[in-house]
């Protein structure tokens, strides 16, 4: 479990998992989110999901904090 807090224009770089997975839980602010070539909005309360072998990131383009709990899922 980690509690991340993103600054403006801030990120989270583009990563694949191999071996685990990932949730990450929006706690406030806004953001982008990219699973695989989907990107979508995220606001607080979204439950974000990434699977053993594929790739994420998360993006703050707002001028606010954005904050998340994340939780990696070993497969093995």
């Amino acid at each position: 479990f980690s509690i991340m807090k993103l600054k403006p224009g801030c990120e989270i770089g583009r990563h694949r998992h191999n071996g685990d997975g990932e949730v990450y839980y929006i706690l406030s602010g806004k953001g982008k989110y990219l699973l695989n070539d989907a990107l979508v909005d995220v606001v607080p309360g979204d439950i974000l999901f990434c699977d053993d072998g594929e790739e994420h990131q998360v993006i703050n383009d707002t001028d606010a904090d954005l904050c998340l709990l994340a939780v990696v899922l070993y497969s093995k």
